[in-house]
């Protein structure tokens, strides 16, 4: 393995270990059907990653981590695999070190030795060093003009060319709006103009006429002997995206398919012109979406993203989404772009390219072409909630996908959008809008009117705690469907009820079934239905915020904060703190606290009070959490059913005047179901508390609100809750005040709270219950605490692996 791709001798235990990863993952002469892998997990390995050791390539920088001006990918060797995280194992060539990557691009040929620099003095060739073959490529240069439409063939037709030709290229272009009388899509017609986007382009950094490029006459590049390049065989075109007007193109052909990449960054010209980093232009290329649609055609994926933009025409076309008419003088008409996104499973595969043709709705006009936009959307309380009452009744929960679902939505105002890229239309004709398009400001909202109209003509209510949960009685079991823009999750009592549901849907919208709940909004469940227990995380998110953040390599901690710590508020920027993405990394810690993991709510809700002006200490800080997420990625909330009616409970604590700069109290509160929570808030208090007993007061002001909203949720839902719910508050002041009618309070903010709080006390809705404070599970949800102390308290609240 060190040999063959002259990899240095100090790298002997990546390949050892590689070598082992390897052999376990393919069959043994013992058992040549299956492999070691197999044997011991019960089920194929994934191959998808393999690589061969030592090669060289290209590892992609995340957006996070690099500004305009620095370079999108680095020369990195790859040395393996990671049994830690889901990523290879490179060397970094440019910071000397290993690190980990999972967007990279391989040269996994044998190192290329046989390439001297071109040289006009001697014919205008490179001369090979060792083998008298060559392969001689004339300099083209296509005159190129603006007008030109560029057009994509249909994959297919465009793959049995290829062969023809004993050449792979890919013909791709701008589709004119005014080249047909009615709409079709680009490729169609096989009559129009096409341009070739070439697989190399050699972009010259001088302005040189046409007379210099022909002067330079034939460059000739000395095939590998590995490789075995011939010029009428197997040659292909590998493509640097960029083609500029008036200047030259080479074109080196390699040996491979698409993904193999041509390292060039030997072969450059004495004068005029750039190095040729062909594996670095396709590795940003490659793992990069797209942000137009002539980037989408250019890109290396191109195959896939062509894909995705026929099947989102197609749709609009089965849909009737447009009517074509001449345009009116004065007529308000708005423009559409395309959005692409890769849409991946809970292990961060790619599953689907997305293409989406968006109006642009900022260019509407109130009371002209739009009204309401307002569209609700079920909340991650009511989700945590839906599936903890699943799993206390045993019950099946399926997800499913609405296809295209604002394209079912039907437009009451008239709006008229300007013919897409891969639309063709006449001269002076533009699309009115039959059916809500993405991007359109009522878009959203004119969807929730249709699916929720579709949920109400099928039995279903929608409740009023949350409008996304819909409820369903039937044949003596309850049904709950819950709501996320196009994403729907199911609870039935039975197969027969969940499948007869699915085909009422399929009815009406085109649905992708996807089976068992996995992963919905970022969130892995683990459902083990005959044993009702479930559990949420959120592992692979954590994961790539260890890639993003570089902190693959960070040593771990069990505590996301040091014990007394205090945050001081800063009123001027720190310089360090320039090119540190301490915004995008607070915003990722923010998505996992509220998800699936409260014991980082209290160290997060401090941090996004830095975002002005963060220093040193809090981008440590923040480090440290995510450090702490490393650790503990296995971890989240473990739901399990009880015997008899579910229990619901919750626990308040405060933080008296922790804050320095303003002296407000922190608020920490959980809601449990059977035990686990499903509603948890760290939150600093609305006005200063002159006492413990007051600011312990607001909390449980605070903590009522929620119990009362879970509580009419679950009624809702059909699941009764005919006792007192049990509120732990470890403050006996707090306790007395709510339970005597003689407190009189002594400011206004606490006497409103008083009167609630009695209320529901006296009504028997809650029992307030005294707990000591070794015991109070919200007491880390208001400050910093020992780890040993920490640990015992998420144990007791059921955030732990499964």
């Amino acid at each position: 393995m060190l040999s063959h791709m002259q990899v240095d001798k100090i790298w002997w235990a990546e390949a050892m270990n590689t070598a082992v990863y390897v052999t376990n993952r393919v069959p043994c002469a013992s058992h040549p059907t299956k492999t070691p892998f197999e044997f011991i997990f019960g089920k194929k390995p994934d191959l998808s990653e393999m690589c061969v050791f030592g090669s060289k390539g290209y590892a992609h920088v995340d957006k996070s981590n690099r500004t305009k001006m620095t370079k999108k990918a680095i020369r990195c060797i790859f040395l393996g695999y990671s049994d830690q995280i889901k990523g290879l194992r490179i060397w970094d060539e440019d910071a000397k070190r290993v690190t980990h990557t999972r967007s990279a691009k391989f040269d996994e040929r044998p190192p290329l030795q046989y390439v001297q620099r071109y040289s006009r003095s001697s014919d205008q060739e490179f001369r090979a060093v060792h083998d008298e073959d060559t392969v001689s490529i004339d300099l083209e240069q296509p005159r190129v003009t603006k007008d030109m439409d560029i057009a994509m063939e249909d994959s297919h037709s465009v793959q049995e060319e290829s062969h023809m030709q004993d050449r792979r290229t890919t013909t791709m272009a701008l589709p004119s709006r005014c080249s047909s009388k009615m709409p079709e899509h680009v490729g169609s017609n096989a009559d129009d103009p096409m341009f070739e986007i070439d697989d190399v382009t050699m972009i010259e950094e001088d302005q040189e006429s046409a007379e210099d490029v022909s002067r330079q006459g034939q460059m000739v590049i000395r095939p590998s002997r590995q490789t075995s390049i011939q010029a009428s065989q197997e040659t292909a075109m590998v493509p640097l995206e960029s083609v500029q007007h008036g200047q030259s193109q080479a074109l080196i052909p390699v040996n491979g398919a698409d993904e193999d990449f041509y390292d060039g960054s030997e072969v450059c010209q004495e004068k005029g012109t750039k190095r040729l980093r062909i594996g670095y232009e396709q590795a940003c290329a490659a793992f990069e979406t797209p942000t137009t649609y002539e980037e989408a055609l250019k890109s290396p994926r191109r195959d896939n993203w062509y894909k995705a933009i026929q099947a989102e025409l197609k749709a609009l076309e089965e849909k009737d989404t447009w009517t074509v008419q001449t345009q009116r003088p004065n007529q308000k008409v708005i423009g559409t772009k395309w959005v692409f996104a890769l849409k991946r499973n809970e292990l961060g595969e790619i599953i689907r390219y997305k293409a989406r043709l968006v109006a642009l709705g900022y260019r509407q006009t109130y009371g002209v072409d739009y009204m309401e936009t307002y569209s609700p959307v079920a909340n991650l309380n009511s989700i945590r909630v839906f599936l903890a009452v699943c799993c206390q009744k045993g019950m099946l929960i399926h997800q499913y996908d609405v296809d295209t679902a604002f394209l079912y939505g039907v437009l009451e105002e008239e709006v008229y959008v300007y013919p897409p890229l891969g639309v063709r239309a006449e001269h002076n004709q533009v699309l009115k809008l039959n059916r809500s398009l993405y991007g359109l400001k009522q878009a959203a909202a004119t969807w929730y009117k249709t699916i929720s109209c579709v949920f109400v003509e099928m039995g279903f209510f929608s409740c009023v705690a949350d409008s996304c949960i819909f409820v369903k009685e039937t044949k003596g079991s309850w049904i709950y469907a819950a709501l996320y823009v196009d994403d729907l999750l199911i609870g039935a009592e039975s197969t027969g009820v969940m499948e007869d549901v699915a085909a009422q849907l399929s009815s009406r919208f085109q649905l992708k079934i996807l089976g068992g709940v996995r992963y919905v909004l970022g969130i892995e469940v683990k459902y083990l239905r005959n044993n009702r227990r479930l559990k949420i995380s959120q592992g692979s998110c954590i994961s790539r915020m260890v890639e993003k953040f570089n902190q693959v390599d960070a040593k771990a901690v069990s505590n996301p904060s040091v014990e007394g710590q205090a945050m001081v508020k800063m009123d001027k920027a720190d310089t360090r703190m320039k090119n540190r993405p301490y915004r995008s990394l607070v915003g990722s810690l923010l998505y996992v606290a509220t998800g699936t993991r409260p014991d980082i709510a209290y160290t997060v809700c401090q941090l996004s009070r830095h975002l002005e002006f963060p220093h040193e200490e809090h981008w440590n800080a923040a480090i440290r959490v995510l450090r702490y997420l490393k650790t503990t990625q296995s971890k989240g909330i473990c739901y399990e059913g009880v015997s008899g009616n579910l229990q619901l409970s919750a626990y308040t604590d405060a933080d008296w005047a922790s804050n320095k700069w303003n002296r407000r109290s922190i608020s920490g509160v959980f809601i449990m179901i059977n035990g686990a929570p499903v509603i948890f808030k760290s939150k600093m208090q609305q006005s200063v508390a002159l006492s413990t007993a007051e600011a312990e007061y607001m909390a449980l002001s605070l903590c009522v609100q929620e119990v009362l909203w879970t509580r009419s949720l679950l009624k809702e839902m059909q699941v009764q809750i005919n006792y007192a719910v049990k509120i732990h508050e470890d403050n006996q002041s707090a306790i007395a005040i709510a339970k005597n009618d003689g407190y009189q309070s002594r400011a206004k903010h606490i006497d409103i709270r008083y009167h609630f709080v009695r209320e529901q006390v006296k009504d028997k809705i809650i029992d307030l219950q005294y707990t000591e404070t070794k015991s109070q599970l919200a007491d880390f949800l208001t400050k910093p605490i020992s780890t040993k102390k920490f640990e015992s308290l998420l144990d007791k609240a059921r955030i732990r692996d499964f």
